[in-house]
């Protein structure tokens, strides 16, 4: 997450590039819908974003500064995104700004959006709506639950937190259930793009798993790693150890991809 004075100068960024670069922005009691925003060969015809919260700063980090460019350029490079719909697990979908970047990158795509978060659910879902009408291109779904070592139930640790920082526990009556990899892996079982943003649960589900053998099913990996949970490097070699190769850092984002 970027430091509060930071977060705001990027809003006012934000605010600037979307009016300056859409046909029309329509302001609403809590949310904001941008239509037909078009900024470095990015074309979307309608997004929803939040009044009064971190989605302006998420907005800029993926539609703006494109971090999720080099994941793209890195799987585009390795492997053919027109044999088929690119398969893409996003974990920590927030309101589905990354999903919505990686349909303008490629011709279709198969998304499976994992977001524990309920109030991130309302705009996620009309984000997605949008996606969806182009029915033959792609295919979005999500589940409103949290990735994790085990199956069971979890509780948010912190409801301070902003909607982009959710971090979970295992708690026996929490609100919160949990999905492992293996799981969401039934549904998809080869995935071309798995994309990592869950506050610190990365080093449950990767460095502190017993078996993390669902790593082999993946092709790319983007991750945000958040040191204050654990050292980056314990992360980076559990995946390398798995027949991946270290691509570098963009932004917030690490980028690996399959040998």
């Amino acid at each position: 997450m970027l430091p509060i004075d930071q977060e705001k100068y990027t809003d006012l960024k934000a605010d600037f590039i979307i009016k300056q670069r859409s046909e029309s922005v329509v302001f609403f009691k809590d949310f904001v819908l941008i239509n037909n925003f078009s900024s470095n060969g990015i074309n979307i015809k309608k997004l929803y974003l939040r009044r009064d919260s971190s989605d302006l700063v998420v907005f800029y980090q993926v539609f703006i500064e494109q971090e999720y460019k080099t994941m793209v350029d890195i799987f585009k490079k390795n492997f053919n995104p027109d044999a088929s719909p690119v398969k893409i697990i996003d974990l920590g979908g927030n309101i589905g700004l990354t999903t919505m970047y990686a349909t303008t990158q490629f011709p279709s795509c198969e998304v499976i959006i994992v977001e524990p978060y309920k109030n991130n659910l309302d705009i996620l879902c009309k984000n997605i709506d949008t996606i969806s009408s182009e029915k033959n291109k792609y295919k979005i779904s999500f589940l409103n639950k949290a990735i994790w070592k085990h199956t069971g139930r979890l509780k948010i640790y912190d409801h301070r937190a902003e909607g982009w920082a959710i971090q979970v526990v295992d708690h026996a009556d929490g609100e919160i259930e949990g999905v492992t990899m293996e799981e969401l892996l039934k549904c998809m079982p080869e995935v071309d793009i798995l994309k990592i943003d869950i506050e610190g649960t990365e080093f449950v589900i990767i460095n502190d798993a017993v078996n993390c053998d669902w790593l082999i099913k993946v092709k790319v990996i983007a991750i945000e790693i958040h040191k204050k949970f654990g050292n980056p490097l314990d992360i980076i070699n559990k995946i390398n150890s798995h027949g991946f190769i270290y691509c570098g850092c963009v932004g917030e984002t690490t980028v690996f991809t399959r040998k």
